[in-house]
């Protein structure tokens, strides 16, 4: 491969990596994926059994590209004739001052076509979901379409059909330098490979690769954990039981949840919120205090002492919102990060406008809000660091 120029190569094998060398491979591109770990690993944000996927944003963009991934969701489902997509509901629950915040939800919904219903009081809430015990003015939106992704298997269905689809892979090979040009060059720790574009989606470790280029882009990396908790009755919170995946809202933090599908017995309850690490030293005590007190107050049947604990390495923004982006010297390099705790669900999509980007196409989706630009000093140095 030493003499072949590539037509894109993207960096780093996680869901949007994996989504954006599948959709390319589909188009017939000649592509290279390159990760850095040996796949499947755990150092990064796309690995585990389960993600939840919903519609269900204030921000129409997000409900906009999640709610267009469901199709090809299914798509990539029969094309490896594995399940991949469980549609067991998704359910918001928010507290009485989040009025705003549920208008502006539904207002997204109705915009996409996605069905939901409105539950306007506690009652109402307990009643549908005997599981949750919580206080009479509490609202919540329920999405009949949402639910889970079985997110290992998903990532690995992206990959089987990249490779199927004449794409190269290569794991634990890291990538320590980057050449831009036309064609750019990108010497890893074993090889060098040249590209017509690159893309740049390798999580937390996007930050150190980028600055070579010029660019010092605000990502942190933070340590969560996902964990599983004892149901008293194991029936009550499981799929078959149509429980659904659900998020808690409060002005504090926002506590997820998946119904009991990954360990018998056990209903997944996580705290979306992390402890910022060094993504070299990533490894940290878990903090619980804020989910058991969730489950104390507005779950019954759940036991608050976790059975199993996961861990799992987020990068976010500022402000939360990803960096989708091309680099403002070289529209050749495409960079994407800052998807962590949201960006699973709808990483088709995302595969899709990475790939047209990548391809020098216009995408068409409005990627406005996504531009590194809006974080002041990103770019400020670039023309004496190249």
């Amino acid at each position: 491969m030493e003499n072949k120029i590539f037509d894109v190569c993207v960096i780093g094998g996680g869901v949007n990596g994996s989504s954006a060398a599948y959709s390319l491979a589909n188009q017939s591109k000649n592509v290279l994926l390159l990760e850095q770990f040996p796949l499947p690993h755990t150092r990064g944000s796309s690995h585990g059994q389960s993600r939840i996927i919903r519609c269900l944003y204030q921000d129409y963009e997000y409900s906009k590209m999640t709610c267009d991934s469901f199709a090809l969701w299914k798509t990539l489902q029969d094309e490896v004739n594995e399940k991949l997509l469980i549609q067991n509901g998704m359910l918001q629950i928010y507290p009485p001052d989040f009025l705003n915040t549920v208008s502006e939800s539904c207002q997204a919904l109705d915009k996409v076509g996605s069905r939901y219903e409105l539950l306007k009081d506690g009652d109402e809430i307990n009643r549908r979901f005997p599981l949750f015990n919580v206080s009479k003015n509490s609202v919540a939106i329920y999405e009949n379409d949402g639910g889970m992704l079985l997110a290992n298997k998903c990532l690995a269905a992206l990959q089987k059909m990249f490779l199927l689809n004449g794409g190269i892979l290569r794991d634990g090979e890291r990538v320590i330098k980057l050449t831009p040009g036309n064609v750019i060059e990108i010497n890893t720790d074993q090889a060098i490979y040249r590209a017509k574009s690159i893309i740049i989606a390798c999580g937390s470790y996007t930050k150190s690769l980028v600055a070579s280029l010029g660019l010092h882009l605000p990502l942190q990396a933070t340590r969560t954990h996902a964990c599983y908790w004892k149901l008293k009755d194991a029936s009550t919170g499981s799929v078959n039981s149509g429980f659904p995946s659900f998020i808690k809202s409060s002005n504090r933090n926002h506590i997820y949840g998946l119904a009991s599908y990954e360990y018998p017995g056990l209903i997944k309850i996580c705290d979306h919120e992390g402890i910022a690490v060094d993504i070299d030293y990533p490894d940290t005590p878990p903090y619980l205090e804020e989910i058991k007190n969730v489950i104390r107050n507005i779950m019954k049947g759940v036991d608050d002492t976790p059975s199993i604990v996961e861990s799992c390495l987020y990068t976010n923004t500022p402000d939360r919102h990803f960096i989708i982006d091309v680099h403002p010297q070289h529209t050749n390099i495409v960079i994407a990060a800052g998807f962590s705790g949201t960006g699973f669900k709808m990483a088709p999509i995302t595969g899709q406008i990475l790939a047209d980007l990548s391809l020098g196409r216009h995408p068409s989706y409005d990627i406005s809000m996504f531009r590194m630009s809006r974080f002041h000093g990103v770019i400020k140095d670039i023309k004496s660091s190249l």
